[in-house]
Formats: C-alpha cells, structure tokens, sequence
C-alpha cells in the first residue's frame, strides 16, 4: 500500500488551484411574495416588532423571513439590507 507523499498533495491542490474552467455565475434565490413584504419596512428601519405589527405576522416569523432574506440577498445585515434597497427594488431580486 502506497502512502501520498508531499509532492502527490501537491499535486493534487496544484491542479485544483489552478483549475481555471468557466463556472456558471451564481443566481440569486428568488424571493417569495411575502419576503418583499417584510424585507422593505426592514430596510425602512422598523424592527422586527413593528414589521410584524404592520403586517400582521408574528415577529418569530418576520425574524424567520428575515433570516431567508439576508440568505438570498447575500446581505449580511440590516444596513446591507437597506443599501440593496437603494436603486434596486426588492421585486427585482426574485
């Protein structure tokens, strides 16, 4: 039984490193109807108790929503939240 060396993990991250075939560019994940809802009144600046009041929704769910939101949008908070809002409608992410 033969035990990879050095130079054969080498070789093998070598050839991943470079690797420079075309990937296909990443598609954002559609929002659904709802997630647009909660996401603009969020980049509004309302917590997450007022968004739920306004809409009706318990704020467990605004929060869950919210959590697919930020997954979607790659937007790692609130204010990344709200600079995807300006020039862009969040319509325009689904």
């Amino acid at each position: 039984m033969r035990v990879a060396g050095a130079a054969d993990l080498a070789e093998l991250i070598r050839t991943q490193v470079l690797d420079d075939s075309p990937r296909p560019p990443a598609q954002p994940a559609q929002l659904t109807a709802r997630e647009p809802e909660v996401a603009e009144p969020v980049a509004e600046g309302l917590s997450n108790q007022a968004v739920a009041t306004r809409l009706c929704l318990s704020r467990r769910t605004v929060e869950t929503q919210l959590s697919a939101i930020y997954r979607k949008a790659d937007a790692p908070s609130r204010a990344a939240l709200a600079s995807l809002r300006t020039g862009t409608a969040f319509g325009g992410l689904s």
